[in-house]
């Protein structure tokens, strides 16, 4: 079973408060499905610096439980999804995009990895 690392851009509303936000998709989200993890990142660098990214991390057996196939959710994954709509739906008064509505995302699955000791 491979890893994949799921990159969903966010772009904040230009009023929207950033620590609010940060709050919000910390300690008011739901959690992620079993078996996923949830990070938010800020960029820091490069061409999205200070805009934010929701970066699942999970693996394809985890990702096929819930989403067979791009874009699609099965009964037990819309049952969960279906479960935390209002809450997910509190984003868009933070941001422009809405993940699993109209969010910008790519899923990589890890090719190979190396580091150094």
């Amino acid at each position: 079973m491979a890893k994949i690392f799921g990159v969903h851009e966010l772009e904040l509303l230009p009023d929207a408060d950033a620590a609010a936000f940060e709050r919000f998709m910390l300690k008011e989200l739901p959690k992620p499905f079993p078996g996923w993890t949830l990070h938010l990142g800020k960029g820091d660098r490069g061409s999205r610096s200070g805009k934010y990214a929701v970066i699942f991390e999970l693996d394809t057996t985890s990702r096929a439980r819930y989403s067979p196939s791009e874009n699609q959710l099965n009964d037990e994954g819309k049952r969960l999804a279906d479960a935390v709509v209002a809450q997910v739906a509190k984003m868009a008064t933070f941001t422009t995009t809405v993940m699993g509505t109209n969010s910008v995302f790519t899923d990589y699955v890890v090719a190979g990895s190396v580091s150094s000791a």
